[in-house]
């Protein structure tokens, strides 16, 4: 009977030992490393490959949307804010036209044709004293009341072109040789001639007009009218300044939208990970799930 036991025993503890050695045998074992390696790698299961790529895409699907509306707007709103500055521009354009072409006429007014005529030197002029400086005062009023950079008289004498009048440096020019310009070649054929320049042209300083003064149908001089462009100049840059804000401000908006929208998408892609690997490793151990 105890020797009956006793092998008994020794039976259980031989199947024991066996049991033990089988269990941990795959686990210490090159073996065990190899299958615990295959269960790392085990392909992701369909369901959940799915689902995060649906995810995925659909976020992918949002950021493309965004982008593609950021561009839109900013597109259009480059479009519109040039087509606006480029309305800007002619409207100062127009203005600069008005202005010489008013002040042309408005000095021809105040000329007498008769006493231009008769103005054929220096002591004409001295000659006619009242008459001659109550022209040149009156036209230099005028020239500080519209603002303008310069008003002057040409009078033609055969081959020759004399100022006769003069705002500039108190008419110290006065009865002096003038070679003409492109306008005032112009005016002489009897045509009101003007040169306007562009709004931001930098190279030009004088928007000029040219109006012809007939006397007994014939061109005897041009009266002639500068202004600077410095306040047109100024009035455009002050446009562009705020179109390049508005461009930038939206610019910069839809950059940091994109930036959101890309940080969300990456936020989502960890999301995604963090949920696979709960659920297909333990918390606690790391080791795949069974």
């Amino acid at each position: 009977m105890l020797l009956s036991l006793s092998n008994s025993q020794t039976g259980i503890q031989s199947d024991c030992s066996v049991i033990m050695q089988f269990i941990k045998e795959p686990i210490k074992g090159e073996g065990g490393r190899r299958h615990l390696k295959s269960i790392d790698k085990k392909p992701l299961p369909w369901s959940a490959l799915l689902t995060s790529l649906k995810s995925q895409v659909n976020f992918a699907k949002a950021l493309f949307g965004v982008s593609l509306m950021a561009a839109l707007v900013l597109g259009l709103t480059t479009y519109f804010t040039l087509l606006g500055r480029n309305h800007t521009r002619d409207v100062l354009i127009q203005t600069a036209t008005s202005t010489v072409s008013a002040s042309c006429y408005a000095t021809r007014e105040l000329i007498d044709a008769e006493l231009v005529f008769s103005l054929k030197k220096p002591e004409d002029a001295i000659a006619q004293a009242d008459s001659y400086q109550h022209t040149l005062i009156d036209i230099t009023n005028l020239k500080y009341s519209i603002n303008a950079e310069r008003i002057y008289v040409v009078r033609r004498l055969g081959t020759e072109y004399l100022i006769v009048w003069d705002t500039d440096s108190a008419n110290a020019r006065a009865f002096t040789n003038v070679e003409l310009n492109d306008i005032q070649i112009e005016a002489f054929t009897g045509t009101f001639s003007l040169e306007i320049h562009n709004p931001g042209d930098m190279s030009a300083s004088l928007n000029n007009g040219a109006l012809p003064l007939f006397y007994h149908s014939e061109v005897i001089a041009v009266v002639c009218v500068d202004f600077s462009t410095q306040y047109v100049n100024e009035a455009d840059n002050t446009t562009s300044f705020l179109v390049y804000m508005l461009i930038g401000s939206v610019a910069t908006m839809m950059s940091v939208l994109f930036v959101v929208a890309l940080i969300l998408f990456k936020q989502n892609q960890r999301n995604q990970q963090q949920l696979f690997d709960m659920a297909n490793q333990d918390i606690v151990t790391g080791l795949p799930n069974r």
